[in-house]
């Protein structure tokens, strides 16, 4: 019975968590909408929107996790309906033009990396706390490394000042969390922003690093 109640309990936090990530997302629709219109160009504004989404959308969410549920699955089968959701949407042309590109599926990677990244994680480590360091990574992290070269460059661009400032961001998180293992994967995951090889992106590269380094730690 307690079982049962439980899962529905989860049930209940999956989908309140998704409704407030579909929230976000079309928050970000008339704040594009509003930047544009006050003369932002439209790549600028696209770009702002893309890391609004990463930090008060996956972000937010990441750090309720421990808190609100028991195993990682129900969080991961979320994130597995949001990246469908979002290649169905690019597939039948029906594209959020405030934070999709035809140009690259990077925020379908970034579904499918936050997804992938907490729940092995948390397998490998049972420790939920400590598992939601990858997707911190590339909601918090990558979020404000956008931020940061879109203010300076208005392109996207990989301008090392973002990975300084991502370090800035996840360093002192990952320390905090994870003692050790959390700063040695935080600086890790700095500096694998840096890199991508399309059609793999920096999301994709920054979750296995922080994963890879995590569930290592523990496995040997």
């Amino acid at each position: 019975m307690f079982a049962t109640h439980q899962l529905e309990r989860e049930t209940i936090y999956t989908v309140m968590l998704m409704i407030y990530v579909f929230g976000v997302t079309y928050a970000g629709k008339y704040i594009y909408k509003y930047m544009v219109h006050k003369g932002m160009s439209r790549e600028k504004a696209f770009y702002y929107i893309r890391k609004f989404i990463h930090v008060l959308g996956a972000g937010v969410v990441t750090i309720t996790i421990p808190f609100l549920f028991s195993s990682p699955y129900l969080p991961f089968i979320a994130s597995m309906i949001l990246a469908g959701t979002l290649f169905y949407l690019k597939r039948t042309n029906k594209m959020f033009y405030w934070f999709q590109s035809t140009s690259n599926s990077y925020e379908i990677n970034f579904a499918l990396a936050w997804g992938f990244g907490l729940l092995v994680s948390w397998i490998v480590t049972n420790n939920p706390t400590l598992a939601i360091l990858p997707p911190l990574y590339i909601s918090l992290g990558d979020g404000i490394t956008g931020t940061i070269r879109n203010l300076f460059f208005s392109k996207r661009t990989k301008h090392w000042i973002g990975n300084l400032a991502m370090a800035i961001v996840i360093v002192p998180i990952g320390f905090l969390i994870g003692g050790l293992i959390g700063l040695v994967s935080a600086i890790a995951s700095s500096i694998a922003e840096k890199f991508e090889f399309p059609p793999i992106d920096d999301n994709i590269l920054i979750s296995l690093t922080a994963t890879f380094i995590i569930s290592a730690s523990f496995l040997l």
